[in-house]
Parts: structure tokens; C-alpha cells; sequence
């Protein structure tokens, strides 16, 4: 990170995060990697360090971050060789904080920012990446619910998430479909929802891109977090844009990282009776 951009806060925030990931996270990655997962003890850590809720307000139970928070988080993270659960801490909760009402935002973003429910967002399907407009899911109005069946597939974290904010048409044969989409806020919990297959990864074994399934899951209307043909969708696209710094800071950290363990190697590494450097 560039010093220029920082604030002494920031600088702070940054201090405090690569301590607590040299002392806490780096000793672990190995083990982690290997065995394949987090365990709950890594979700516990970085809960309590209040990562989980970065971006929500202290209202809410959160830490009151910035973007500029998450990329330090995410930069520093990555240098040890660890992801964070980035859509639950950015795309999650920035949607329910941004687009819920008063209802939803209590009812779910203490849990999320305290890190005992993680979110996972739903949107990609087997034909409907970044062209939105054409996922087949629908959630048809059935008097006081919305009946939602679907399949989302790469969806990262599903399997160790609890609250899923879901894409679906509400609204079917339109000029421009991206119009008919809604965007509910389901719990894992409810009658009709599944994880299927769990992708296999060339890196960050711990982390999963897992298949969801949704039949005929009731969702209460009360759980239609933006509506179909409001500007809410547009706007949730456009904070993809925070989402995307993250997952490039996390890249720079990797990066970082990388070049720290090789200059580490060369300064150690003896042939011909000198070092290599």
C-alpha cells in the first residue's frame, strides 16, 4: 500500500492487522492448506478482531470501516497466504446495509458482523455470469411469499454460510431482463435449500466455490431486500466495484508475499561456497 494514501489511522489499522497475521495466522497457513479448510477457530479469530463486520456501521454492531480499510485487510491478509470471506464482509453486508430496511438490517447484520452467521452471495448460474440478464432463477409472488427455485453455481463459502442474498427474476419477458431481477435475503435453515457440488480449486484450497440449490423455498416478503425495476439493481452492480479493490489487494499481498519468502531464500541460500545474492 501506497504510505502517501494513508492516514495515521490507517496506518494504525495496517500495523495491527500484519501483527495479528504474522503472530496468529501465518504459523498456520501450511496445516490449513493442506487439510483443505479454515477451521473455526481461524472464522473466531478474525471475528473478533471485528473483520467480519468492517464495512458495517457500529449501529449495527460493526467496525465502521471504509473501502480503504478493506484493501489494507485484504493486502495484509493475502501476505501471509490467507483469503478472508470477502462477499460476506463486503458484498453481503454492504447489500443489506445499503438496500434493507430498517427490519432487515437488525435482523441480520449484528449476527454477520459478530461473525456467528456468514453470508454468501448468490448469483451466478451455469448460463448467467456477468450477463445477469439471463439466470433462469425465479421467485414467483405467491400471496404474502415468493416462491424461489433456482441453481447457483461457484458460489464462494456456501457451504459455511448461514444467510444467502439471493438473484432471481420476479419478473419473466422483458425488453431488458436484467430489469425483472429482485434480490432476497434466504436462510440457509429454510425448507428447500441445498449445497450441491463443491468445485475443486488449483489454489486456496481453503476457500470453496460450491453449488446452491433452491427448491421451492418460501421467503417471506418481508425478505425482498431491492425489487425488481429500481435503480437498487443498478446500484448493487456498481458496488461490485468496492468488491473487486478487495480481490485485487488480495492479489498484491499474495504477490508480496511471495517475493518476501524468495528474497528470504536467496539472502540464505549458499552455492559454490557463497550466496546466490
Amino acid at each position: 500500500m501506497i504510505e502517501a494514501v494513508l492516514s495515521e489511522e490507517n496506518k494504525m489499522f495496517r500495523d495491527t492487522v500484519r501483527r495479528f497475521a504474522q503472530k496468529e495466522i501465518a504459523p498456520h497457513v501450511k496445516e490449513w492448506e493442506s487439510i483443505g479448510e479454515y477451521p473455526e477457530e481461524y472464522y473466531r479469530k478474525i471475528s473478533k478482531m471485528g473483520f467480519m463486520g468492517l464495512l458495517v456501521p457500529e449501529l449495527y454492531g460493526g467496525s465502521g470501516g471504509t473501502l480503504l480499510d478493506l484493501v489494507i485487510l485484504c493486502e495484509e491478509m493475502g501476505r501471509v497466504g490467507v483469503s478472508l470471506p470477502l462477499t460476506h464482509i463486503s458484498a453481503c453486508c454492504r447489500t443489506i446495509l445499503n438496500h434493507g430496511t430498517e427490519y432487515l438490517k437488525r435482523t441480520y447484520l449484528p449476527d454477520m458482523a459478530s461473525g456467528a452467521k456468514i453470508g454468501a452471495y448468490c448469483q451466478t448460474e451455469p448460463e448467467a455470469g456477468s450477463d445477469s440478464g439471463n439466470m433462469s432463477s425465479l421467485a414467483e409472488k405467491k400471496g404474502n411469499y415468493y416462491l424461489l427455485n433456482g441453481r447457483k453455481v461457484f458460489i464462494s463459502n456456501a457451504k459455511i454460510a448461514s444467510v444467502f442474498v439471493v438473484l432471481a427474476k420476479t419478473e419473466k419477458n422483458l425488453e431488458k431482463p436484467s430489469r425483472g431481477i429482485s434480490v432476497f435475503i434466504v436462510e440457509r435453515k429454510w425448507p428447500g435449500v441445498s449445497i450441491g457440488k463443491t468445485e475443486k480449486l488449483m489454489g486456496r484450497h481453503c476457500s470453496s466455490l460450491d453449488e446452491v440449490i433452491f427448491e421451492n423455498v418460501e421467503i417471506p416478503e418481508e425478505n425482498l431486500l431491492i425489487p425488481a425495476g429500481t435503480s437498487g439493481f443498478k446500484n448493487l452492480m456498481t458496488e461490485f466495484n468496492g468488491e473487486r479493490c478487495g480481490n485485487a489487494a488480495f492479489c498484491v499481498g499474495f504477490a508480496q508475499g511471495a517475493y518476501e519468502r524468495a528474497l528470504k531464500y536467496c539472502k540464505q541460500r549458499i552455492q559454490f561456497g557463497q550466496p546466490i545474492t
